[in-house]
């Protein structure tokens, strides 16, 4: 497991709403927690992950668990660039809620399942130096959605770092990252390949 700590995007009111266990639970996971978000305009709150002692490596795995959702909350789980880490929908990355996002707009609708209480979502982030490619791979609950994002890079990219956005009340959430895969259950084929 990378331990790692989460901050939000300092939007107003956020620290209030959002709790962020300080130490991960015995079974290692971060508990993060959203009471009601004061957004105006419906604008997510964003976390970013950091790495406690060393940079993320340039291939991990991040782990969602969706403990409780409110029929009006929302959660996006995604990777974004530090340097790109922006309140609301000025975020910008590779995210999935069912759709793929960029943080602020569908990039392709229904790509699988919508996001729900009781959801384990796991991104396979792999950052490729020699070919000069970062891809995030999907899977929800045991099965392999597909690579949802492929895109170039050049040398000396920076890593890209878990992200999570999250909006609407009673939103319950636990986080994982891990440098090597984690129990998926028995892969089912690829909705995508």
């Amino acid at each position: 497991m990378i331990s790692c700590s989460w901050k939000t995007d300092g939007t107003p009111g956020s620290e209030a709403s959002v709790h962020i266990s300080d130490q991960p639970q015995e079974d290692g996971y971060t508990r993060i927690e959203l009471e009601q978000s004061s957004q105006t305009g419906g604008s997510p709150v964003n976390l970013m992950a950091t790495a406690n002692t060393a940079p993320f490596p340039d291939s991990y795995w991040f782990q969602v668990r969706i403990v409780e959702k409110d029929r009006s909350s929302s959660v996006s789980v995604g990777v974004v660039l530090p340097s790109e880490f922006q309140q609301g929908y000025k975020n910008k990355g590779m995210f999935y809620n069912g759709n793929l996002t960029n943080g602020s707009a569908a990039l392709k609708t229904g790509y699988g399942p919508y996001l729900q209480q009781g959801d384990v979502i796991v991104l396979e982030c792999t950052h490729d130096h020699n070919s000069h490619f970062f891809a995030l791979t999907i899977h929800v609950n045991g099965k392999r959605i597909g690579r949802g994002f492929e895109i170039a890079t050049t040398d000396g990219a920076a890593t890209f770092v878990p992200c999570l956005a999250i909006q609407g009340k009673n939103l319950k959430l636990l986080a994982q990252i891990h440098e090597a895969m984690p129990d998926l259950s028995p892969l089912e084929r690829s909705i995508h390949p």
